[in-house]
């Protein structure tokens, strides 16, 4: 992946994410903390999930995003 290491921690209660938190070497930080921000309230599914990260700035990273959303769907979240 383009973007380098990843580690995605959620903490969800009811099916719903109240916490997200993201470790990555990426040099793209700021994007990096838009996707965990996000990610909090978001129904713990992969397709929404998905919907969310795909929102943050669709012009911009969006080979990132995209190689984001493919790793989840790898991972059978």
């Amino acid at each position: 992946m383009p973007l380098g290491g990843l580690e995605l921690c959620l903490q969800a209660s009811r099916g719903i994410i109240e916490e997200a938190v993201i470790y990555s070497d990426a040099m793209e930080v700021e994007l990096i903390r838009k996707i965990a921000e996000m990610l909090k309230g978001c129904i713990f599914d992969i397709e929404e999930i998905s919907k969310r990260i795909k929102k943050i700035n669709p012009d911009q990273n969006k080979e990132i995003i995209t190689d984001i959303v493919s790793w989840l769907k790898e991972k059978n979240i």
